[in-house]
C-alpha cells in the first residue's frame, strides 16, 4: 500500500534449543491480533491480549505417538481433553515495568527485562529487516 513500507511481514525464528516460532506481524490486517500459542509435547496453551477476560486458555491437546512394530504399522492418536482458564490479576503493564525497575534501583537487583535483553530484542529487529531487504534469507543471530 505504501512504499518502501511492507504490509505484512512472516519471521520464521528457530532456538538452539529445537524450539521454533512463527510469527506474523501486520500494520494493514482488518482486526487487531496479539495473539501467541504456545505448543507443548501435552498441552496447549493460547494468550489472547486483546480479551478482557480468558486472556490464557490452557489446552489439554495433542497427539500421542506409538512407534510402529512394523513397516506398515503408524499409529498417531488424538487426544482431546479440558480447557482451563486460570483467574489472572489485572494490571497495567507499563506501571507493573515501572515498579518492577525502581524496585530493583533500590535493591540493587537485575530487572527482567535490562539492557541486554533489549540488545537482543534490537539484534533480533534488525536482523529481519536485514532479511527482508534481501528476499527473505536466513540471518543467524550470536
Amino acid at each position: 500500500m505504501q512504499k518502501g513500507i511492507p504490509d505484512v511481514a512472516f519471521i520464521n525464528l528457530e532456538f538452539k534449543s529445537g524450539c521454533i516460532a512463527n510469527v506474523q506481524v501486520s500494520w494493514l490486517a482488518p482486526s487487531k491480533l496479539r495473539r501467541t500459542a504456545i505448543i507443548g509435547n501435552e498441552k496447549m496453551l493460547v494468550y489472547d491480549d486483546t480479551q478482557n477476560f480468558e486472556k490464557v486458555k490452557i489446552y489439554d491437546k495433542g497427539v500421542d505417538f506409538k512407534d510402529p512394530e512394523t513397516f506398515g504399522e503408524y499409529q498417531l492418536s488424538y487426544r482431546t481433553g479440558d480447557v482451563i482458564s486460570p483467574k489472572l490479576d489485572t494490571f497495567e503493564p507499563l506501571n507493573e515495568e515501572m515498579r518492577h525497575f525502581v524496585k530493583c534501583c533500590e535493591m540493587g537487583l537485575t530487572p527482567r527485562t535490562d539492557g541486554y535483553s533489549g540488545l537482543r530484542v534490537i539484534k533480533a529487529l534488525e536482523a529481519a529487516e536485514t532479511s527482508l531487504k534481501n528476499g527473505g534469507k536466513v540471518m543467524e543471530l550470536s
